[in-house]
């Protein structure tokens, strides 16, 4: 089996979270698979001030500490261009954060940096994959990805994304995820479908917008038993209550 990697959104403290990401993501992986790629595709600003979660970091040297472990690596400083379309299709409906459109404009980064290395990836890792993982490198990876028990549902012509979940806020969380794919492909584009998404939710909210990209291309869902903290420019680590928002979804291995 072959699989591709995609890192996506912020790198934010890598001092931090690389070892989680190789001991609890890379390594499981490296036991099931005969060969893997990694693409890195991040959104590199060169400052972030965001009250709402402490970081105020200006002169920001976010892909600085990147390791060594990639097969490509895609930066972007400003994605502005790419997701000013986007934007104005969502400021047609309800901002859903009441931040002054903040929350937004990064969401629609992120979704572009997912994008971006989904057309990209043929050109530098080739197109021979049986399955994806995506996964953001800001995140504390607390429990081991349990690819042994989840590949099998993920070969061939399965339609298939687990996801975590935890924090799905009436929809489906959209941190990471492991898909076959046919679920790659839903999970990477779903920002094509945003417009829809804010007609139904009355705005973009990424929980929605996941669960109406995977319900409309007839994905199948699995609860994936991996936990992660999200940690910030600053080094904190957020102190996560994985009992919110928990929705009832067939377990990885189950038939």
């Amino acid at each position: 089996m072959k699989a591709l990697v995609v890192l996506f959104g912020m790198n934010r403290c890598a001092a931090k979270t690389q070892r989680s990401i190789e001991e609890n993501l890379m390594a499981p992986l490296r036991s099931v698979v005969s060969s893997h790629k990694i693409i890195y595709c991040l959104h590199a600003p060169t400052s972030v001030k965001n009250p709402r979660t402490g970081e105020l970091v200006n002169d920001n040297q976010i892909y600085s500490d990147l390791p060594t472990e990639a097969d490509a690596l895609i930066t972007c400083r400003d994605f502005g261009g790419q997701i000013e379309k986007k934007l104005t299709c969502a400021q047609k409906f309800s901002d859903i954060f009441d931040n002054n459109w903040y929350s937004t404009r990064a969401l629609l980064n992120q979704l572009q940096t997912i994008e971006t290395a989904w057309r990209l990836y043929p050109l530098f890792c080739g197109d021979e994959f049986d399955f994806f993982v995506f996964a953001r490198p800001d995140l504390l990876y607390l429990d081991q990805f349990p690819f042994a028990d989840l590949a099998p549902a993920l070969l061939g012509d399965a339609n298939v994304v687990a996801l975590p979940v935890w924090h799905s806020y009436g929809g489906f969380n959209d941190r990471f995820a492991v898909a076959s794919r046919l679920g790659a492909q839903a999970y990477a584009t779903r920002g094509s479908i945003l417009e829809e998404s804010c007609r139904i939710r009355g705005g973009l909210h990424s929980e929605s917008l996941l669960r109406h990209a995977l319900t409309r291309s007839n994905t199948k869902v699995l609860g994936l038993p991996v936990r992660a903290s999200r940690v910030r420019l600053t080094g904190r680590v957020e102190d996560e209550d994985f009992s919110r928002a928990v929705i009832s979804l067939p377990q990885v291995g189950s038939t």
